[in-house]
């Protein structure tokens, strides 16, 4: 299983927490590896997660952090897997599940977002550009093969 995740090692609110968790209970019965979108300084609240991969945003800058991720998910894209699982904010998940789409990365794999909270006025509270990541997260989040939500706000018409 692939978990595709941000700010891992912040842990400081209810969905690092949930994302420790899953990890946890995944980690059991499978091979998992971890990829990290890294916006933050790490806060290691709820104790160090290892991870596999991680593309440091901070550090990079966006532009050089998106060529990162993409060469990141490239890199994963010929190992075998049998889930992707993406369990972000709203932004580095539209973020992950944009280029899985636009490189064909995992095309016979079913992807799957876990959702901790309502992507879409999450985006359009939070975004400087919600004219262009509102219509894109409406039309992506509709191809994602399954979604988990953690509350009953989330509501998707397919």
């Amino acid at each position: 299983i692939v978990l595709l995740t941000n700010d891992i090692n912040l842990q400081q609110g209810g969905q690092e927490l949930a994302n420790k968790y899953l990890i946890e209970i995944l980690k059991e019965k499978h091979s998992l590896k971890i990829i990290n979108q890294k916006f933050f300084p790490e806060g290691n609240f709820y104790g160090k997660v290892a991870i596999d991969g991680e593309i440091d945003f901070a550090k990079l800058g966006f532009l050089r952090g998106l060529v990162r991720l993409k060469k990141t998910l490239a890199k994963l894209n010929d190992e075998n897997f049998d889930y992707v699982i993406i369990s972000a904010n709203p932004f580095s998940s539209l973020l992950y599940f944009f280029l899985i789409k636009l490189f064909n990365f995992f095309p016979s794999l079913k992807i799957i977002h876990w959702c901790h909270l309502d992507p879409f006025s999450s985006i359009f509270q939070a975004s400087r550009i919600p004219f262009i990541l509102y219509p894109l997260g409406f039309f992506l989040y509709r191809q994602f093969d399954l979604i988990i939500v953690t509350n009953g706000r989330f509501l998707l018409i397919r």
